[in-house]
């Protein structure tokens, strides 16, 4: 399911006011360019879905950013509940994903994950 039409509209540093859609995932984004989008990204959903069709390139930072921006961008009440049920599989690839990269983080990394979890109030299933 792609986001709907200009979800991944953001204004590129290195063009002034320029816009341009985000690259399929086969274009391979360099990993700024992965962190530029992530940090643009202005809602739950445009996070979460720069997560979805770039993750497979994700390393510890992108994935400390997403849950970061997700906390930062979080939704209340049943926003949240109706984000959380709709990207059920998405959030449980994100958190298996987070959980394989465990040994990579550094402390700050974990304490910034624990801090998006916290502001969405996430709990993953076990």
């Amino acid at each position: 399911e792609m986001p709907a039409q200009g979800a991944w509209r953001r204004e590129m540093p290195a063009h002034g006011t320029a816009h341009r859609e985000m690259p399929s995932p086969r274009a391979g984004l360099l990993p700024r360019e992965i962190t530029s989008y992530l940090t643009n990204a202005a809602s739950l959903s445009a996070v979460l879905a720069v997560y979805k069709h770039h993750g497979s390139s994700f390393d510890a930072q992108h994935v400390t950013t997403t849950w970061t921006r997700m906390g930062k961008a979080g939704a209340m009440g049943r926003e949240r509940t109706n984000f959380f049920i709709k990207e059920k599989r998405a959030l449980q690839e994100l958190v298996q994903h987070t959980e394989r990269l465990v040994p990579r983080f550094d402390a700050r990394g974990i304490a910034n994950i624990c801090y998006g979890m916290a502001k969405l109030r996430f709990e993953p299933e076990s």
